[in-house]
């Protein structure tokens, strides 16, 4: 994975994707596409989410940004998907966010093609900067994800970033690294949305956490501790009805319901739930404007994320 560092860590320990989110991998995606070829399987993600962990529904039709097709010019064009626009740099979403218990601030930035990432070949890869910030825990990380690379759909492939966790009243810091197997898609492809129904996912997330100055001591990292989690689980569309954004702003959301269980140890103090359910809300041209994370075995939600305002993006009607 090649990100062009920058202080990164953010809501993928828990989503992901961006949707976004925390536990978000590939999909076994069944579904047939418009030609009627078959799709791929495939938040979310963590991205959303994991983080999602981040996407949409609709009836539309003949938006599906295919990768190679030429433009009016001639030269080819970015694979789009209006439920998350994610082929558009410089955007920023602002949400309020509870995490842990804490309550926060969240941001997204489109941080843009991402062309030397090793999956680049196969389609367009886009990155999300991701940043989650309350009293306890802070996240910066960025997303790679990938747009009709798999198959049809957005596909959550890796992230990275640093983190921040305050226990006992001191800060803990370090860095973490993840990638996914296979891939997890997490929104269907534009055209797809609200008629995909559900898809069964099961992928295995190889993370890599360092903890600053912690391990044998002498003021350096610590020794990267490895983690392997399988997620397996399944997304099931809940349909594109109206809703009311903190922002006051009326409009038509794309829901998706991610359940999950996962099997494998979590890094240390990593709120990472071994099964649970995430929901999300997509926009068209907005992208992610709700999520909500829960941990089966805790009565409240590990994170919410309700979106309070933007720059650089439009809502579609």
């Amino acid at each position: 994975m090649n990100l062009r560092t920058t202080p990164l860590l953010a809501s993928l320990l828990l989503v992901a994707c961006a949707g976004g989110s925390y536990n978000q991998g590939n999909e076994k995606f069944t579904d047939t596409g418009p030609d009627g070829s078959g799709g791929d399987d495939g938040t979310g993600d963590d991205g959303g989410d994991d983080g999602g962990g981040d996407e949409g529904g609709g009836d539309e039709g003949g938006d599906e940004g295919g990768g190679d097709e030429g433009g009016d010019d001639g030269g080819p064009e970015n694979c789009t998907n209006a439920w998350l626009p994610i082929d558009q740099a410089g955007w920023t979403k602002t949400y309020r966010v509870t995490f842990g218990g804490a309550e926060g601030t969240g941001t997204e930035t489109g941080y843009g093609p991402i062309t030397d990432h090793e999956m680049s070949a196969d389609g367009d890869v886009y990155g999300i900067n991701v940043l989650i910030e309350t009293s306890e825990w802070t996240y910066n990380i960025i997303e790679s994800i990938g747009c009709d690379t798999d198959g049809e759909g957005m596909f959550l492939y890796d992230y990275a970033g640093d983190w921040t966790y305050v226990i006992f009243g001191f800060p803990v810091g370090g860095t973490v690294e993840a990638s996914l197997s296979p891939h997890r898609r997490f929104l269907p492809p534009e055209y797809a949305v609200g008629a995909s129904g559900n898809w069964n996912y099961n992928y295995t997330t190889t993370m890599t956490t360092v903890m600053d100055g912690g391990g044998g001591g002498g003021g350096g990292g610590g020794e990267p501790q490895v983690s392997s989690l399988n997620y397996e689980g399944t997304f099931a569309e809940a349909g594109v009805s109206s809703m009311v954004l903190e922002s006051g702003e009326s409009v038509m959301a794309y829901k998706l319901v991610n359940t999950f269980v996962r099997n494998g140890m979590a890094p240390f103090g990593a709120p990472m739930p071994e099964s649970g359910y995430i929901e999300q809300w997509y926009v068209k041209g907005l992208g992610l404007v709700k999520e909500v994370n829960i941990d089966d075995a805790k009565p409240d939600p590990v994170l919410t994320k309700d979106l309070i305002s933007y720059t650089g993006l439009s809502i579609i009607e």
